[in-house]
């Protein structure tokens, strides 16, 4: 088996700089308080979303500590979330709040300011050992110490994964269709090539049945990008993508390009050809100095110039990433080699 030293670096640097951010994110005991301050700014309730946004305005948590996902892989719950429904969950099972089944969430007592977390997370926790003790059932279990907070049980999180790595794209077709005519859409139909990996339609939307618009409506998934990224390395020999086989963004792709005499001159012709793409990192964007981010995923100063970052909205259709791809290889036949000193 071969190792690739650059994409090793760069998965241990990965994991070691999200575990340091990680640290930074506070526990969900250390959420408590915030909560109860977040919900009384409220005026005494407030729904999931409304105290998720008055938490972090409250902490001034930083964008480091507010992109931590729970679970990357499965979803995209933030860290943060996932610890105040820890919060919540106890301070339910304390008595200091109650939800409704419409997932508002309010105090108990209106006068309420602050709890120990310490005796919040010992009382809860006694109580539901005796329980359990007394009322032992294996495929039921009551603990805080499970997986997932009782009153989520992340089924965002599920559907993601369905929608995403098991549904096939015939069947995901047929489902947007279904829900667009539930919602009220008529004439729908899918006007996208059946398994590429999106989906295109249009319909026609009736708003209180004496009025009606056009809508079309198009979702690409990551097959996209990665079709773009196969064609790139089959037409532009010694291109290598960047984060290659690690969780990145469906959207963009960071590519070190060919070795050429003048690395603008990738960005001038692509840009007279209709495609404005950036250098660098989005970190770097702007700079004319190296990405610090390209140099911790190990890539020397020389390599770091070479790379082009793409990315697309969501209006942007696989053609035009096709054609993103035709115009690289285009640019990349007129383009002369590296001098060599």
């Amino acid at each position: 088996m071969t190792i690739n030293i650059r994409q090793l670096y760069w998965v241990l640097m990965t994991i070691d700089a999200t575990s340091q951010a990680m640290k930074k994110v506070p526990t969900f005991d250390q959420l408590m308080n915030p909560l109860i301050a977040a919900l009384r700014d409220l005026g005494g309730s407030g729904s999931i979303e409304e105290i998720y946004q008055r938490v972090i305005q409250n902490l001034q948590l930083s964008e480091e500590i507010l992109s931590q996902l729970h679970g990357p892989e499965v979803g995209n719950k933030t860290e943060v979330d996932y610890r105040l429904g820890w919060a919540r969950t106890y301070l339910k099972k304390f008595g200091v709040l109650t939800n409704s089944a419409r997932g508002v969430w309010s105090l108990t007592n209106p006068d309420m300011s602050t709890v120990d977390p310490k005796h919040v997370v010992k009382l809860v926790k006694d109580n539901d050992k005796r329980a359990k003790d007394l009322q032992p059932d294996p495929g039921n279990p009551t603990s805080v110490n499970d997986t997932e907070p009782p009153e989520e049980q992340t089924w965002r999180t599920k559907l993601f994964h369905i929608l995403t790595k098991v549904v096939e794209p015939s069947a995901f077709e047929r489902l947007i269709q279904r829900l667009l005519r539930e919602s009220g859409f008529v004439q729908v139909e899918v006007t996208g090539r059946t398994g590429d990996g999106g989906i295109d339609g249009k319909g026609i939307a009736r708003i209180h049945g004496f009025m009606s618009f056009h809508v079309v409506f198009q979702w690409q998934m990551e097959k996209t990008r990665a079709s773009f990224e196969k064609r790139l390395l089959a037409t532009l020999p010694g291109a290598e993508i960047v984060g290659a086989g690690a969780a990145r963004l469906w959207n963009t792709v960071s590519a070190l390009m060919p070795e050429a005499d003048c690395q603008q001159r990738w960005v001038v012709k692509l840009d007279k050809a209709g495609f404005a793409v950036s250098t660098g990192s989005a970190c770097a964007s702007g700079r004319e100095e190296p990405s610090q981010v390209l140099a911790a995923m190990g890539y020397a100063p020389g390599q770091a110039g070479r790379v082009l970052r793409f990315s697309s909205g969501w209006e942007t259709t696989a053609a035009e990433w096709r054609a993103l791809a035709g115009a690289l290889a285009k640019v990349q036949q007129g383009m002369r080699p590296a001098r060599t000193r």
